[in-house]
Parts: structure tokens; C-alpha cells; sequence
């Protein structure tokens, strides 16, 4: 046996060898979500985040008040950081997806006791290219992700005793925070309600054999009266919009999901592999991820610790229930509203390889680490990661008209968003109608324009890729009423011109 001396210097070794190597990952995560986070133009819904956070809380409250699928904590903390130009107004979720990589690593390591394994997962989710693309948004992602990471692992506290006042307090506020970021954070209390309720059931009935260590009910009543103290404020909001929402009945394109979507959604939310971009040499990272969740699972079922059941459910539940969704009922499917859920798909993986050798283990998340650096690397060398040019819209517009021509557009927010990019007269802003709210003067208004520019943003949205669908056809009708009102004046069209996520018709008599 090696003296004490000896197994310290091991020790300190290897802590340091940790800690390299967490500085190292987080410099990498930092990197790639800083690369380019203010080139690139905003998309419709970042347009939406700067209204709100420019704006008196008032205009805040109506805006929340007038889509009704949002809560406000994510904009209320926007208000607190410089926000000026689409750099600053993007920093704060990009500095919060380092920090989710960093606090992966730290939950990781508490859970499983295992720094090799938390380096993994710190590595996977600094290079995922979801999570790098949606932390270079100015948008919620980050903050809810980081906030359900820390609510799963104080759940995970709690169901291994430890349930002091601290945790408890802590478990709550966590909570609060996340229901207060967005709705799906309900997703957290499904999936522990769901482990939860399957724990009574094993104490009563022993459903499956092998088991035990899935029958402890002491957590149910105290966690259950945790979870009410959590979503008071959430349902007084609830109650809030309920009274203050009027259904504008703005219609929404409704892609229907295959059985090829839920293996790709899952692959996605793994690698970044969308099924739009394919290499010979992707194959070894999308097999290997493929059968690390494989593997993930077997050893879930194999062995049934609560942990690993945990992460099973927290992520195959909402991605299962939203496919079902979709097919049953049109629901809106889109692998971006998984990310809450993402940990958990990176950390079945990891419980996969977990039994194998060091060696064999770090060469299957290199593998998969490689795919996934391709696969941003690729997205941001092509310009992908643009969804809307606004800039070059703008620019064109600014360059081809002509005296008494007027835009319209169909909503205030594609307005904004043009008018963000617009560098030219003003008084072309200030003569555009927006069509919707505004339908019974869009005849007049045609007719006193000697051409109408009409500024439609592409609709349907592909389910996977952070884009737009690029066969989507716009002049057809239930699109939106902008697609209805361009296919009734479609002999009027003489020109159409082509942009990223936006598409421009001119209208002459």
C-alpha cells in the first residue's frame, strides 16, 4: 500500500489536473458562444426581447399580457445590464451558458463523486451546438436552462436525505425563479412528481423486481408543499393573464413531426446534428451517440438508480409528450424548447460509457465533442446562424426606392426589427402601415403608394434547425394574414426579391 505522502501527492495531482482542465473547458465554452454574438442580425423574438427591456415596465407588462405564453423574470433581470446595440443586449445569455457549463460540471461531480465524469459533461455542453446557437440569443434559454440544472440537482439532495432548512430554502427559491423564467419549467415538478409517484407505487405494489432502492415516500408530502410555495407566484401570474389575455388569433404554421423527428430531436439536443447537414465523416459521432444513449438506458433499467431514472424522465418526458402532442393535436414541436432538458440527454449518455474503461469512455466523448465542434464550426462558416437579415432587407429597400413608395409590413415586431437595420429617409418608416390591426385601411393605402414594398418574414420554421424551412412558400393562404392578402394581390406582384428568413414583393398597378 503507497505511504499516506504518496496517496496526497496523488490527490493534489489529480485535483489540479481537474481543475486545468475545468479552466480549459469553460475558456473553450466561452469562446464559441462569444464568436460572433454581435454580427450576426436579431431574429423576430430578440426584436421582441429589446422592445421589453427598453421599454417602461408598463409596455413590458402589455407585451406579456398581449402573447401570454411568456413570464417575466428574464426581462425584469435584462433591465439591469447595459443593453445597447445587439452585443450588449446578447452578453447576458452568452455569459450564462458558461456559466451552465461550469454549474454541469459541479453537479456532475456532487452527484456521481467522479471528476473525469464532470469534465465529460463540461465538455459535451461546451461544444453543443443548440446550446452555443440559443446562448447567442437574446432570449430566455440559458437562464432557464441554469435554473433547472440547479432545481434537478436540489431534488436530487433532497432524495438522498439531505433535507435541511438551507436546501429546502433553496429548493423553493430555485423553483420560483424557474417557473417565474417560463412555462416549461413545469416540466421540472412533472418529472418529479412522476419519480415521486412511482416510488409510492413500488412501496405499495413492487411493480418491477430489483427496485428497492425506489420505495422511499418520505419525500412526497414535504416536497409537494414545497412545490405549492414555488408556483403561488407563478399561478397569481397565470391569473393575471388569464384575465387580461384576448386570443388575437393570429394563425401559426403547424409543422407536423415523423417517426424520423423524435431520433433526430434526441441527436440534436446531443450533437447538434439537425439532419439538414451530412458528411461521411459525422457517421462515428452520431452512431457513438446513438448508442451512448442505448447504453444509457439499458443501465437505467439495469440497475434503476434514482438518479439516472431522474434524468431519463426529465428529458424523455417533455420531448415524448410534445411529439405526441404535435401528432394528436397540433402542437408547436421545436427541439429549441427541449433545451430545459438537455442535461439530462448529455449525462444518460455519459451513464452509458460509464462502466467501460477510462480510455474507452474519453474516446467516445471525443468523438462526439469532434461532431459537435464540426457541426457549429460549419454553421457559423456558412452564416447559418443568422435566421433573419434584416440588414441586407433594410439596406435593399433603402436602396431601390423611390419617391411615393410605401412598406408595409404585417405586424409591429417585423417592423421594429426592419426598422433596427434601416439607415436611410425616415420618412419611409414613417409612411409604412402595418397590416395587422390595420385591415380596413390597407386598399387606401395601396392605392396612394405609386409602388408598395411588402416586407414578408418567413413563417415556418423548421423543427430542428435554428432556420427557417428553405422550400417555404409564402404566397399561399393560412400562413398568416399577410400570405392571404399577398395571394389576393398576387397579379400585382412584379418583382420578388429573396433574403434569409425574409422574402420582399413590390406591387405595382
Amino acid at each position: 500500500m503507497p505511504p499516506v505522502a504518496t496517496l496526497l501527492r496523488r490527490q493534489h495531482s489529480a485535483g489540479r489536473q481537474y481543475w486545468t482542465g475545468a479552466v480549459l473547458v469553460l475558456l473553450l465554452s466561452a469562446a464559441l458562444r462569444l464568436w460572433d454574438l454581435g454580427q450576426s442580425d436579431l431574429w423576430t423574438d430578440e426584436i421582441l426581447t429589446a422592445g421589453r427591456v427598453h421599454g417602461s415596465l408598463a409596455d413590458l407588462y402589455e407585451s406579456l399580457l398581449d402573447v401570454g405564453n411568456q413570464a417575466p423574470l428574464y426581462y425584469l433581470l435584462m433591465r439591469l445590464f447595459p443593453r445597447d446595440g445587439d452585443f450588449l443586449l446578447r452578453l447576458p445569455s452568452a455569459l450564462l451558458g458558461v456559466i451552465n457549463v461550469a454549474l454541469l460540471m459541479g453537479v456532475v461531480r456532487g452527484v456521481y463523486g467522479e471528476r473525469a465524469l464532470a469534465l465529460q459533461a463540461g465538455l459535451l455542453l461546451a461544444v453543443n451546438p443548440l446550446h452555443i446557437l440559443l446562448s447567442a440569443q437574446a432570449r430566455y434559454y440559458t437562464l432557464l436552462f441554469g435554473l433547472a440544472l440547479l432545481g434537478s440537482y436540489l431534488f436530487l439532495r433532497l432524495l438522498r436525505g439531505k433535507r435541511s432548512r438551507s436546501i429546502w430554502t433553496a429548493f423553493v427559491l430555485v423553483h420560483l425563479l424557474a417557473y417565474q423564467t417560463h412555462y416549461t419549467a413545469l416540466t421540472l415538478a412533472a418529472a418529479q412528481g412522476a419519480l415521486l409517484v412511482w416510488f409510492w407505487l413500488q412501496s405499495r405494489w413492487r411493480i418491477l423486481p430489483r427496485t428497492d432502492n425506489l420505495r422511499d415516500t418520505s419525500l412526497i408530502r414535504p416536497w409537494f408543499k414545497a412545490q405549492l410555495a414555488a408556483g403561488l407566484p407563478f399561478a397569481v401570474w397565470i391569473v393575471v393573464i388569464v384575465s387580461g389575455f384576448e386570443p388575437s388569433g393570429y394563425p401559426y404554421e403547424v409543422q407536423r413531426v415523423t417517426g424520423s423527428d423524435l431520433p433526430v430531436s434526441l441527436l440534436n439536443l446531443l450533437t447538434g446534428w439537425h439532419g439538414d447537414v451530412w458528411r461521411w465523416f459525422l457517421l462515428p459521432g452520431l452512431l457513438t451517440a446513438g448508442i451512448g444513449l442505448a447504453l444509457g438506458l439499458y443501465a437505467v433499467v439495469r440497475c434503476w438508480q434514482p438518479e439516472d431514472v431522474y434524468w431519463c424522465i426529465v428529458v424523455g418526458g417533455p420531448v415524448v409528450a410534445m411529439f405526441a402532442l404535435n401528432w394528436l393535436k397540433g402542437v408547436q414541436y421545436r427541439d429549441r424548447y427541449f433545451l430545459v432538458a438537455a442535461y439530462g440527454l448529455v449525462i444518460v449518455f455519459l451513464v452509458g460509457w460509464r462502466r467501460f474503461p477510462s480510455m474507452v469512455r474519453w474516446g467516445a466523448v471525443g468523438v462526439v465533442a469532434l461532431t459537435a465542434t464540426y457541426l457549429i464550426v460549419y454553421t457559423y462558416h456558412t452564416g447559418a446562424q443568422q435566421r433573419t437579415d434584416w440588414t441586407g432587407t433594410a439596406a435593399f429597400v433603402m436602396k431601390q426606392s423611390q419617391p411615393g413608395d410605401r412598406v408595409l409590413f404585417e405586424r409591429e415586431m417585423t417592423r421594429d426589427a426592419f426598422a433596427r437595420y434601416f439607415d436611410g429617409d425616415e420618412a419611409v418608416l414613417r409612411g409604412a402601415l402595418v397590416l395587422v390591426g390595420n385591415e380596413d385601411r390597407v386598399a387606401a393605402f395601396r392605392a396612394d403608394a405609386a409602388r408598395l414594398w411588402v416586407v414578408y418574414r418567413t413563417r415556418s420554421e423548421d423543427l430542428h434547425r435554428q432556420g427557417w424551412l428553405e422550400d417555404s412558400d409564402p404566397l399561399q393562404t393560412g400562413l398568416s394574414p399577410l400570405s392571404d392578402w399577398l395571394v389576393e394581390n398576387q397579379a400585382r406582384i412584379t418583382n420578388t426579391y429573396t433574403f434569409d428568413g425574409v422574402t420582399i414583393f413590390l406591387l405595382a398597378e
